[in-house]
């Protein structure tokens, strides 16, 4: 191989580098410029309206006597917002929840349940449990046991400063066929020890 191929080879592989580098630039733009547009246009529309319906645990259509119910009101949190720093304030379980409210299924058995208004066959829970365990809950629709789901605290109890703030998890799981409107979910414990629902999606 002579000097002249050498320096051939060399500037076509700078030609490609560059040609490579501005197709990267290119798509790059490509997809800024459309997701920039395709958000404005949404934005055009009005509220976004999700693709899912969520169902909170304190508006459930049925629920046991062994599924305790917990609420903290505005109130709460602005008295307790002046007697405690703000990281303790929010490793509270209930400050964590949305709108600062959650159910807990106490014991094997108790359960709360939804009507559903929208169709569909993917549920996403909302949960926690106590950091280090397991447990499962069994799903019913209409009445007949469609699974059992498995939970982990794993992902939950994130420590920061040594303070609980990240308590609750989600879990994902498809029913065995697809939900139409007024047909009923239950979420039933399936253990002996709690568990802390706030809501299902």
């Amino acid at each position: 191989m002579n000097g002249n191929s050498k320096q051939t080879l060399k500037s076509e592989s700078r030609w490609q580098n560059l040609a490579r580098s501005q197709c990267w630039s290119v798509l790059f733009m490509v997809i800024l410029f459309f997701g920039t547009t395709t958000g404005d246009l949404l934005a055009q529309k009005g509220p976004f309206k999700p693709r899912y319906t969520r169902y909170e645990a304190e508006n459930v259509s049925a629920q046991t006597d062994k599924a305790s119910f917990v609420r903290a009101t505005k109130e709460d949190a602005l008295k307790r917002s002046t007697s405690t720093d703000k990281a303790s304030l929010i490793s509270e379980l209930v400050f964590q929840a949305t709108n600062r409210q959650y159910t807990t299924l106490t014991s094997r058995g108790s359960y709360v349940q939804w009507t559903v208004t929208t169709p569909g066959d993917g549920v996403t829970m909302r949960f926690t449990i106590p950091d280090g365990g397991k447990r499962s809950v069994n799903i019913y629709v209409n009445g007949f046991k469609d699974q059992t789901v498995q939970l982990t605290s794993h992902w939950t109890h994130v420590k920061i400063d040594g303070e609980d703030l990240i308590k609750f998890d989600e879990v994902r799981f498809r029913l065995s066929r697809s939900l139409k409107r007024g047909d009923v979910i239950r979420i039933s414990n399936n253990s002996d020890l709690p568990v802390a629902i706030d809501f299902i999606e």
